[in-house]
């Protein structure tokens, strides 16, 4: 009841399922077209929420799903690689003639073909284009990604109560300190304490997880909306009217 009570508050038409699913994180958003999208959860985080942490949960991921988010962030992803790719083309044209002598020496076509996710694994080690726009790439669409999350973060706090968003404040404070008390657990093998102090940082943000902004940002931004309401923040306002404009934007366009 609770998700279609989000769904309708946020405008979002359709028949929401919640399914077990292992994440790194809490929930995920899946499904290119909202009639055709469900939300995977991970319940060891979930069913140790607290309600109005659920909620908050929850009306993040619908708000993914509102903005197509998903399909936002495919098509951003290969256009950066195909812009990354073209312009390192244009500007250094010898790079198109370059074989990998790994390839060439090594392997002929028909192992090539035989054993493609090998072949596709050196090429993209061995040539310039494919790695430099790979990092490229992994610089980048972060960035995009964050902004993405954050926009998904306010247009939860559109919809929910005082307490609805100071509890989603809460949940990132928790799933900070248990980070932290992750990393530094005591008497541990050094091999682990090392991998822990590598993944997870000072301020309990997993260094992996490049794609979300930091906890404490999150709580950063979300706190003043509890505390002010979500229209004294500018930034939340233009960044509302800028997720409406987008959203009728392309709904627009897959109508036709």
């Amino acid at each position: 009841e609770k998700i279609h009570e989000l769904a309708g508050k946020l405008g979002v038409k359709g028949q929401f399922v919640i399914m077990p699913f292992f994440h790194q994180g809490c929930a995920s958003s899946m499904g290119i077209l909202p009639r055709c999208s469900f939300i995977g959860v991970n319940m060891d985080y979930f069913n140790h929420a607290s309600k109005a942490e659920q909620e908050f949960i929850l009306a993040h991921e619908i708000s993914h799903i509102k903005k197509h988010d998903s399909l936002t962030r495919m098509c951003t992803s290969i256009l950066i690689s195909l812009t990354a790719r073209k312009a390192l083309l244009a500007l250094f044209p010898s790079l198109e003639h370059y074989k990998s002598k790994i390839l060439s020496d090594v392997l002929d076509w028909r192992l090539a073909i035989k054993l493609m996710p090998i072949s596709l694994f050196f090429i993209s080690i061995t040539s310039p284009v494919s790695l430099i726009s790979e990092i490229i790439h992994k610089v980048t669409f972060p960035v995009f990604s964050r902004w993405r999350e954050k926009c998904a973060d306010l247009s939860a706090a559109s919809v929910t109560s005082k307490k609805v968003i100071l509890a989603g404040c809460n949940f990132f404070d928790k799933t900070r300190k248990t980070n932290i008390d992750y990393r530094n657990k005591p008497n541990i093998p050094f091999i682990e304490s090392l991998r822990r102090k590598i993944t997870i940082s000072v301020n309990g943000d997993n260094r992996l997880d490049m794609e979300h902004p930091s906890l404490q940002t999150r709580v950063n931004y979300l706190k003043p909306l509890a505390s002010q309401g979500f229209f004294a923040d500018k930034k939340a306002w233009i960044f509302k009217q800028y997720s409406d404009l987008s959203v009728k934007l392309k709904t627009l366009l897959f109508a036709r």
